[in-house]
């Protein structure tokens, strides 16, 4: 029974009573307009002030959107770029191996003996999946002989007088030069004419 009462006593306590809703009623009713344009501009500065920040986080969003963008549009040039550097270094590498290939047929040219002229088979089938590698990894072969010298893509190393051939023409390749995507890995070593 005392918890029952307790229970009223403090709902009682807790809960206004009419003379003071009244007096609140009465106070809201008494305000003057000078009171109320305060509390609506106060409404309506706090209203700017939230379109304000949601302009700038708006903003910050757009901005971080972006340089994300540019990120990841940098990475991946980045990444190309890497891949192909690491194809030409690597290719690089085997360019001697691929030479000694080619110095191993043309002895093997001049061969007569049947089991020379069999390995030298076996040997053009190497060189041949070579060059399959290379095509597909878009490595060419610089084409020199009879072209006019380019020191962009060739290297002289020896200079001929020759008046049946023109200026600056390419007489003898010693070493063959590759190319990737106009970018040389290795120049071809060539006698020039004139």
């Amino acid at each position: 029974m005392d918890k029952k009462k307790n229970k009223q006593a403090s709902s009682d306590q807790e809960q206004p009573s009419l003379e003071e809703i009244e007096k609140q009623k009465t106070a809201v009713c008494e305000e003057t307009p000078e009171q109320a344009d305060a509390t609506a501009e106060t409404e309506t500065d706090a209203g700017e002030n939230e379109q304000e920040q949601y302009r700038e986080l708006e903003d910050k969003y757009l901005r971080l959107a972006a340089e994300y963008d540019n990120f990841r549009r940098r990475s991946r040039k980045e990444k190309e770029a890497l891949y192909s550097d690491s194809i030409s270094d690597v290719v690089s590498k085997f360019l001697p191996v691929l030479d000694n290939v080619d110095r191993a047929l043309e002895l093997a040219e001049d061969c007569t003996n049947p089991e020379t002229l069999a390995f030298a088979e076996g040997v053009q089938l190497i060189r041949k999946q070579l060059e399959d590698i290379f095509a597909g990894l878009d490595i060419q072969e610089i084409k020199a002989l009879g072209e006019t010298f380019d020191p962009n893509l060739h290297h002289a190393v020896s200079h001929i007088e020759d008046e049946t051939k023109d200026i600056q023409e390419i007489t003898e390749v010693f070493m063959a030069g590759y190319i990737r995507n106009d970018r040389v890995l290795r120049h071809s070593v060539v006698q020039v004419a004139n």
